[in-house]
């Protein structure tokens, strides 16, 4: 398992969602979208 600083990992995260704009997407409907694609371990580590 690699351990990432989970502040710069939000940030990015939302830097994502903030740049998404068809659809708009804020950072829970991002996670959501995410997970529904497969990447259910990462969603979930990153929204503990």
């Amino acid at each position: 398992m690699v351990d990432f600083d989970s502040k710069v990992v939000f940030s990015l995260v939302q830097k994502i969602a903030d740049s998404l704009s068809k659809p708009p997407m804020d950072v829970d409907q991002l996670l959501t979208a995410l997970g529904n694609e497969g990447l259910v371990a990462t969603v979930a580590a990153l929204r503990s």
